[in-house]
């Protein structure tokens, strides 16, 4: 359970540095314009990647069920992850 505290904590980081590099006027070159993309591309990999491990971590947790309930559990933990993540990264664009 601590791992996916942990993992959130993480999740919560990358949003705000994703929300950080958004701010920030890069120019109008082309090359600061290609600068600001590979940034962002380097924190969008680590938001898919805990976006999907996350939902993996509370299936480990729940026992690694084979059947019906580990589709419920990676589903819902999926569909909740993908929600709280929307919903922080729109929360913390607008202050």
């Amino acid at each position: 359970m601590l791992t996916v505290i942990l993992l959130t904590v993480v999740l919560r980081y990358v949003i705000n540095k994703m929300v950080l590099l958004e701010k920030i006027k890069w120019g109008k070159t082309i090359l600061k314009e290609a600068k600001m993309i590979l940034h962002m591309m380097l924190y969008d990999f680590e938001l898919v990647f805990l976006i999907l491990f996350i939902p993996f971590m509370l299936w480990v947790i729940s026992g690694k069920p084979s059947d019906w309930d580990a589709i419920y559990i990676v589903g819902a933990s999926l569909l909740g992850t993908i929600f709280y993540t929307y919903s922080y990264y729109f929360k913390t664009k607008d202050v």
